[in-house]
Formats: C-alpha cells, structure tokens, sequence
C-alpha cells in the first residue's frame, strides 16, 4: 500500500489542467495510478520490510521517498505534455527548468533510498562537534 496520497502531490503544486487533464476526478484516478506504481518500485529498491516499517525516522524517510519518485515521474509527463504543444517560437523550451526539478527529486529520492538501504537512518548530515575543556584552577606543572 502506498504511504504517499493524492493529497501529499498536490500539495507539491501539481493541478490536473498541468497534464491536459479535463477534470479534478480524472487527475485523482491518474495520480493514483502513478502512485502505486512508484509505490511498487521502491519497495523493489529498499525491500518490504524496510518499506513497511513504521519506526521513524525511517518511515519518514519512505513516504519522503515515494513522494520525490512520484513527483519527478510527474515532471517527466509533464515535459512529455508540453513537449506535445510545444510551438517553436526561438525561445528556451519550459522543459528545461522541469528538467533541474525533476533531477532535484531523483537526487532527493536516491539519497533518502541510499541510506534505508545502507540501514543508516540517523539524520547526521551537517552535523560538527566538539569540546572545550577549561578551569579556574591553575596548572600545576612542578608536579
């Protein structure tokens, strides 16, 4: 079952009139159907049991997962859509900005899948410390 809904893309910014879509019911359906085939996948990826884990942060990680995959698939049709109305008029294709999202997604998506795999769930990126060690007291250095 997947853990990301229709709701959680569109809430990403994705609308039905974006994939030549006649109405709200329609894309709900089409998003379904691209859900659970990402769904599908990676759990293929990351294995069933790392996919239907509920301990966090790795289920986080999952849902977080699934939504990029989802999200870049979306990007690729996306492309493919306006690629099919494209009018050729000497300006920069709009697919090329939909191309650096949907790379970002990927990206997003392999890094999160990586470190289920690599069953590394701590989130220790950026992470730096050290230790001071100070007193009030003199050093003794005759002793």
């Amino acid at each position: 079952m997947p853990k990301t809904a229709a709701a959680d893309i569109k809430a990403l910014g994705f609308t039905f009139g974006q994939f030549n879509l006649a109405t709200a019911a329609e894309f709900d359906a089409w998003l379904d159907a691209a859900i659970a085939e990402q769904a599908l996948l990676l759990e293929g990826r990351i294995g069933s049991t790392i996919y239907s884990t509920t301990a966090t942060p790795a289920s986080t990680y999952v849902k977080r997962a699934e939504k990029c995959l989802v999200a870049a698939e979306l990007f690729q049709r996306r492309a493919i859509a306006i690629a099919g109305n494209a009018q050729p008029n000497g300006e920069e294709p709009v697919t090329a900005s939909l191309d650096v999202q949907q790379k970002k997604y990927r990206t997003e998506a392999q890094e999160l899948i990586d470190r289920l795999v690599a069953g590394s769930v701590s989130d220790d990126t950026g992470f730096a410390s050290g230790v001071s060690v100070t007193s009030h007291f003199p050093e003794d250095v005759d002793a």
